[in-house]
């Protein structure tokens, strides 16, 4: 009956300029940015930008609030307007959180890989990696060394192995192991 008024939600998926090579690694950097208005963001602007570590964000807020109220005592304007001043800014940043959010991590080199939307967080998460984990190699083949490097590294030759495409890297799982982050939904 009310699945009508059901709201959903929205994220974007965010990915480090270089990813690890290990899928399970890569997975547990990967940065979800909620999309729409930010309460949080709304109430405490400066906690919540030093709390995402938005530091040039957080150094423009300053320079703003400064020039609000600098421009407010300049002009000896009344202090009700400075609670209106303060409270745009604060909606403002309430509204583009997300907008700031990724704008930093763009700047950061960071990649947006996909969007997903669901009706909370975990619905998001395993929609996400549902198609995202089909996609991405279990360990990728570029971060190794090639064949004839080992001996100019110090390192001895690899023995091979009977059917391994791709030598067993530190914390080496089979493709039948489950990620931390997924396992809620995978055993569902």
């Amino acid at each position: 009956m009310f699945k009508f008024f059901r709201s959903q939600i929205a994220y974007t998926v965010h990915e480090q300029p270089n990813p690890p090579a290990d899928r399970e690694e890569r997975a547990e950097r990967l940065k979800f940015v909620r999309e729409g208005f930010s309460l949080f963001a709304f109430l405490l602007p400066p906690l919540w930008m030093l709390s995402h570590r938005l530091w040039l964000v957080f150094f423009f807020y300053l320079l703003v609030v400064g020039a609000i109220n600098g421009g407010l005592t300049l002009f000896e304007i009344s202090e009700h307007w400075r609670y209106y001043a303060m409270m745009a800014l604060s909606l403002l940043v309430g509204f583009e959180a997300d907008v700031l959010e990724r704008w930093t991590l763009d700047r950061r080199g960071w990649r947006m890989i996909a969007t997903v939307s669901g009706a909370n967080y975990e619905e998001c998460e395993r929609r996400f990696f549902e198609t995202w984990v089909p996609t991405v190699p279990m360990v990728s083949p570029s971060n190794f060394d090639k064949p004839g490097n080992f001996e100019a590294a110090g390192q001895a030759q690899p023995s091979p192995r009977d059917g391994d495409l791709i030598p067993p890297k530190r914390g080496w799982q089979s493709a039948g192991t489950s990620f931390p982050r997924w396992r809620r939904w995978q055993q569902s």
